[in-house]
């Protein structure tokens, strides 16, 4: 769900496809524009270019194609739009195909933009890597244009708007790599159950004390299984230790051993 109140956008995994399967200069110019979209007057061509010190027929000819851009060019504007959040290596020629979704937006406005996304769903943004309190009395949205207005389970308030006598609630679990914290999938846990939207907070509730505990018991075991490998790894660096140090007394002994053997032998 993107937040039209506040400045910023989500490139997403797919935009970020398609904008890597153009040339730099192509890419430039779009990144451009998604960001004099959303800050009209400040992204133009002629202050981008003031802004990163380059020339505005540069530029002009960079983002049209009408030259090739060069690395210098790319190291130029890549400086310059990672300050929007861009990530480095975005403008290459041959960019990294497995680049994640970001944030585009000036520095200013990123929190305030995770923060609204939070406010509205009451759950952090994939990208919001903060730690952030459980929101109390959510206020739950749904969208008008996500309700088939037809149906007989939705009736208009006072103010115009839809509500929805029930709804259906569904429990998915998400994985995530934990060093990019990039999803990697998503599976339903279980068939949709029918409430009440009155209900859907005292069902978070709930929801979140139980899966609470269930975290808390799955991160000691996990803190558990760690410390028996980390013990069974120092039990086996010790048996080492003392194998090597055993072989290495037997070899002082049988040296010892031939130096005695050879002295009776002399004598």
């Amino acid at each position: 769900m993107e937040d039209q109140s506040v400045n910023g956008q989500i490139v997403s995994r797919n935009e970020i496809r398609e904008l890597l399967s153009k040339p730099p200069g192509t890419r430039m110019k779009e990144i451009r524009l998604k960001l004099e979209g959303m800050y009209p007057g400040e992204f133009n061509l002629k202050k981008v270019a003031d802004e990163a010190k380059f020339s505005e027929n540069g530029l002009a000819k960079a983002e049209t194609g009408q030259t090739n851009v060069q690395q210098g060019t790319v190291d130029v504007f890549e400086r310059y739009y990672t300050k929007f959040n861009v990530p480095v290596g975005f403008f290459d020629k041959q960019p990294v195909n497995t680049m994640k979704p970001f944030y585009l937006g000036k520095q200013e406005d990123r929190l305030p933009y995770f923060d609204r996304f939070y406010e509205a769903n009451g759950q952090k943004h994939f990208l919001d890597i903060r730690e952030l309190p459980e929101i109390e009395d959510a206020d739950y949205r749904y969208s008008d244009n996500a309700i088939d207005t037809t149906q007989d389970d939705v009736f208009e308030d006072e103010d115009g708007g839809y509500l929805l006598t029930e709804i259906g609630v569904e429990i998915t679990l998400n994985a995530y790599q934990v060093s990019t914290r990039e999803p990697l999938w998503e599976k339903r846990l279980n068939q949709m159950v029918v409430i009440s939207p009155n209900e859907l907070q005292h069902f978070e509730q709930a929801l979140r004390r139980d899966v609470d505990v269930i975290l808390r018991q799955y991160s000691q075991m996990h803190s558990l299984q760690e410390q028996l490998q980390d013990s069974q790894t120092r039990q086996k660096l010790l048996e080492m230790q003392i194998s090597l140090k055993g072989k290495e007394q037997k070899s002082e002994s049988d040296s010892a051993l031939e130096r005695l053997i050879g002295t009776l032998l002399k004598g």
